[in-house]
């Protein structure tokens, strides 16, 4: 057994041990319990503990208690989880092109629609009902661009109610968050939620100047629901929202300056040259969703269109800013049918889904080439489509055994027609580009009922991700203009179970990835977006999960996360010369854990405190730089919380101290064309709420 081999090979020892032997433990005892979870991760309504696939699940309650108020802050609490430079990276499976040309490889959906670009992902959570993230490509009911798994959020819908809340936060760095939501029933059929969310703070990373710091932020969310009832069976659910973002941005830091002589990443935030970048996005959408019963089938329509655009000027962290300019018009259909609550053998799910994307983009980078030698980078129109059609089944065999199957067909297209302008001057033959692919994923899986609150699971199942293009054209990139489709074969099972009563909830999952043709993205000198994206041949992931959450006592409970990973290149040639077999894949931690206790002390009058003590360690991970080549390293480190709260004995006032990051860890969580940034400082503050 080789080294590498050890983690993965163990946590299959375990799972073994932990399937002849939990049975015995999963018997009724009197202790406090673990409440259930219901999700919608695989279309349907279910239980997260009798839900066949790896995922892990956090409330809003929960997200209050931890103190997590924006999507990338969700690594802090789920194994195997990172933020990539292009969205979330699962597993090790990411996207590195965060141009409007790339795809995210961890799809992120808000209520049912699907968000393809950072910039919208990254807004704060606020008025959310729960978080899903399902690990593992998902092929067949999310499509392309799910290869690393997909992140649904999902938001408080309005009810029969009036119902509301109030939270604020005061901070250092002159922290100021405000978060209020209101459900109003305007009638029996009516009844409306609207959600407003103010985020703000001053910058992290000072500039030379002393005015205001980079790293800061300043972001204004809105959302309103609107729920029409036509009978207990049928019902619209109409969705608009707003949201812009200002200040000045990030701070990005140079190689040079970002590690040391042996490639390590310090923990230095430097001091940023003067900027004069600002930031001017701003998003808006509007969705609709039709439910209803047909008697032998259950009928799901959803519709959505959304507007993102750009108008800022970005500090790339080199004494020289950029103007960038970009304007999408994003549309979504997916119609489905289910199966009725009442099926018991068979349940289904069929399902046809279209979206495109349609928009431009501009870079300016005044005295790029030179004083007085501008480079213009235009891009009018870019076009994506994707259509396809779907169908999941699983088939009862007896009471305590199931079998799943599921195919997708799907077909991509991409097109794009733009210039490089340098020095007023249009190069020839243009960014003009179009290409278009077809690919069949498919499921197969078995699940089985140990014990009444135990399951074991199996699946096999493929991946995909959308091919594409690069800046150029045929004629000055005959062979690099155009990189193929990823592919994705995975082998994974596992088990989940309650025990002691539901006081345990436990889940565990191994996995095996292999990979075709996995995109990379590599740096290009003086290109305007500074990204080119080719496939390497071959790469393979193994790991293990475990997962779960311990309530100990009446007052306090356990959570707690594993991830092992071992992600490696098996055939990559990053530069000719180099031969990378055996190379570590970006953002792959060997080892994730966190760890958190929660306890209760109850309070005469009624009241009582929570406090909440968390911490999350990471193994070291590399990050590429394709271009040298050479991969940089972010050493190991660990990142702890505390929260402590006050409820009322209502439970309708609360207030809360917290403390981010007690360690003070500066780590490097992105990159962007060798520019790399740091995440969050050490934070504290104060939050208090009220909820009626």
């Amino acid at each position: 057994m080789t080294p590498s081999q050890r983690p993965l090979n163990l946590a299959l020892c375990a799972a073994g041990l932990l399937a002849a032997a939990l049975p015995a433990l999963a018997q009724k005892t009197e202790t406090a319990t673990v409440q259930e979870v219901t999700i919608t991760a695989q279309k349907v309504t279910g239980l997260a503990s009798k839900t066949p696939v790896a995922l892990s699940v956090i409330t809003g309650d929960d997200l209050r208690d931890a103190g997590i108020i924006t999507s990338t802050n969700l690594p802090d609490a789920m194994p195997n989880l990172q933020i990539g430079a292009a969205g979330f990276a699962v597993r090790g499976v990411q996207s590195q092109d965060s141009t409007e040309k790339g795809d995210p490889s961890a799809a992120f959906f808000l209520d049912g629609v699907y968000v393809p670009r950072w910039q919208d992902q990254a807004l704060a959570l606020f008025d959310i009902a729960r978080v899903e993230v399902v690990r593992g490509p998902q092929g067949t009911l999310y499509g392309r661009n799910a290869t690393a798994g997909a992140v649904n959020v999902i938001t408080n819908k309005p009810g029969s109610k009036l119902t509301g809340l109030l939270n604020l936060e005061l901070g250092n760095y002159n922290t100021r968050r405000f978060e209020g939501a209101l459900t109003l029933p305007v009638s029996d059929m009516l009844s409306l939620r609207a959600a407003l969310s103010v985020n703000k703070h001053d910058g992290y990373t000072p500039t030379s100047n002393g005015r205001r710091a980079l790293d800061d932020q300043d972001t204004t969310a809105a959302r309103l629901h609107g729920l029409l009832r036509f009978n207990p069976d049928t019902s619209l659910l109409v969705t608009v929202d707003a949201s812009q973002v200002r200040g000045l941005g990030r701070a990005y830091v140079l190689r040079a300056q970002a590690v040391d002589a042996n490639g390590v990443f310090t923990e230095n935030r430097l001091q940023a040259p003067l900027a004069d970048a600002h930031l001017k996005t701003d998003s808006d959408g509007i969705a609709a969703e039709f439910k209803t019963a047909l008697g032998f089938a259950d009928l799901t329509a959803q519709y959505s269109r959304r507007h993102p655009r750009d108008a800022s000027v970005y500090y790339p962290g080199n004494n020289r800013t950029f103007d960038h300019t970009a304007d999408a018009h994003e549309q979504q259909l997916e119609v489905r049918l289910s199966s009725p609550a009442s099926a018991s053998a068979l349940q289904w799910v069929l399902g046809a889904y279209a979206f495109k994307e349609h928009g431009r983009v501009g870079l300016l980078l005044p005295d790029f080439f030179g004083p007085g030698v501008e480079l213009n980078f235009v891009q009018n129109p870019y076009d994506s489509t994707s259509q396809a059609v779907f169908g999941q089944a699983t088939f009862r065999l007896d009471q305590a055994t199931r079998l799943t199957a599921g195919l997708r067909q799907t077909r991509d297209e991409k097109s794009r027609t733009g210039a490089t302008i340098q020095g007023g001057v249009a190069q020839p033959g243009g960014n003009d580009a179009a290409t278009a692919y077809s690919q069949t994923n498919w499921r197969l899986g078995i699940d089985h009922d140990l014990a009444k609150d135990l399951m074991i699971y199996g699946s096999v199942s493929t991946g995909y991700k959308a091919g594409g293009f690069n800046d150029g054209n045929i004629t000055t990139k005959p062979t690099t203009l155009y990189y193929r489709p990823e592919t994705l074969l995975a082998v994974e099972s596992g088990l989940k179970g309650r025990f002691f009563g539901n006081a345990l909830q436990l889940s565990a999952a191994v996995f095996a990835y292999q990979y075709k043709d996995m995109q990379v993205t590599s740096t290009v000198p003086n290109s305007a977006t500074g990204q080119d994206t080719f496939n390497a041949a071959k790469a393979s992931i193994s790991g293990a999960e475990l997962e779960g959450k311990w309530t100990v006592s009446s007052a306090g409970r356990v959570n707690f996360g594993l991830g092992l990973l071992r992600a490696r290149y098996d055939d990559f040639t990053p530069k000719q010369g180099y031969n990378w077999a055996g190379y570590t894949l970006d953002r792959s931690p060997r080892t994730t854990l966190n760890l958190g206790y929660q306890h209760q002390f109850s309070l005469p009058d009624g009241s009582n405190i929570t406090a909440l003590l968390g911490t999350r360690y990471s193994a070291s991970y590399v990050i590429s730089r394709l271009s040298a080549p050479e991969q940089l390293t972010q050493p190991s480190y660990t990142k702890t919380d505390l929260t402590v709260t006050w409820n009322a004995a209502s439970d309708a006032w609360y207030v809360q101290a917290y403390a981010k990051n007690i360690e003070n860890r500066s780590v490097v969580v992105n990159e962007t064309a060798n520019r790399y940034w740091y995440g969050d400082p050490r934070t504290v503050g104060l939050r208090t709420g009220y909820r009626f």
